[in-house]
Parts: C-alpha cells; structure tokens; sequence
C-alpha cells in the first residue's frame, strides 16, 4: 500500500473545505478518508471518532478565522467598520459549518439545535479573542477611547453585540454599531485633561 504524505493542518483543512463547501451534509471519517487518501484506520489514530473530529475542524475554522482578521491591512479603515465587516466574515462562516455540522437542511442557522452544537461559552470565549485582535490592530485609535473606558470594557461589550445578534440570527450589528460610532466620536472631555 502506498504511504500518503499528509499532515494534521492538511486534514483538517480538507475537513474545514468539505464542510463548507456543502459537498457533504456532515463530516465523516469515511468522507475524509476519501478526498485525502488516507486509511479511516490512520484517520481514527488522529481523532478517535467523528465527534472529536468536527470538534478539532471546528478549532481550526477558529484559528484560520483569527488569523485571517490578524493579517488584514486596517489602515483604509476604521475600527467600528471593521467589526461591523469581521462579525460578516464570523457570521457567514459559522453559519457554513452550523449548517455541516448539524441535521438543520435550511442554509440559515437554527437557533434551537445551535448550542447543542457549539456551546455558547465556546463561541463567547473564541469572540473574545477575535474581538481582541481586532482591538490590537487598532491601539492607535482607540487610545483616546481606552481613556474613558477600558480595554475589557470594550471588548465585552462588543462580545456582546456579536453573541446577540448572532443568536438571533441577525446577519449584521444593526444600531448597535451606530450607538458604539456615536458614543466614540462624542466622548465627553476627560476632567482630568482640562486646565483651569
């Protein structure tokens, strides 16, 4: 039998395509057997069962999300702009393996059969560090900002726009966003900063 040179990341992202690519309803060990060339003994080896293997595609689809935000250019483009375009990226993509991953045939994520899929304190916890990235690539601009409230007071409160709208299957930030816009661009003085 012929030995195939394939890595863990390569696996994975293959899983990562398959499920998006809606080429399967939901990830298989036999699926991936098939488009890598690689035994579903030696498959096993590496996840133990299906389960563990949409857990660990799913950590991928994360880490790949988070990365792409960290490579982004956001010198064209301001800070409430580019969360209102990351929660898109998040929404669309999440929404493709929510849709793999479960028995849901509807292209929209279902709200009931979501968090038995992916448990919430999962999703918070993985925004909040995607929400945190995009904090960093924007220190600068946010400096007068982080004057008046904190950098965990930011970042929970943007956590919590995308967790709630999310969960209701909003598409987009709505208001929020211009109520986030509003609240930056009319910070009151600092008192602290005005001289007699």
């Amino acid at each position: 039998m012929k030995k195939v040179d394939v890595s863990r990341e390569d696996i994975l992202k293959i899983g990562l395509e398959l499920l998006t690519s809606g080429t399967v309803r939901t990830l298989t060990l036999r699926d991936l057997a098939s488009r890598t060339g690689v035994s579903v003994g030696t498959l096993y080896n590496y996840f133990g069962d299906k389960e563990q293997l949409q857990r660990e595609v799913l950590g991928y689809f994360w880490e790949k999300a988070m990365y792409q935000e960290g490579i982004l250019n956001c010198d064209n483009i301001d800070f409430i702009d580019h969360v209102e375009q990351s929660y898109s990226l998040f929404f669309k993509s999440f929404q493709k393996i929510h849709g793999a991953v479960s028995n849901n045939s509807s292209s929209t994520v279902n709200k009931c059969d979501m968090q038995a899929n992916f448990p919430v304190k999962h999703i918070n916890e993985k925004l909040e560090s995607w929400v945190e990235v995009l904090v960093d690539l924007h220190t600068d601009e946010l400096k007068e900002v982080e004057a008046k409230c904190s950098r965990t007071e930011i970042i929970n409160y943007i956590v919590a726009i995308y967790m709630g709208r999310f969960l209701r299957g909003d598409d987009d930030l709505g208001i929020a966003m211009k109520v986030l816009r509003a609240y930056f661009s009319k910070m009151p003085p600092d008192v602290n900063g005005i001289s007699n």
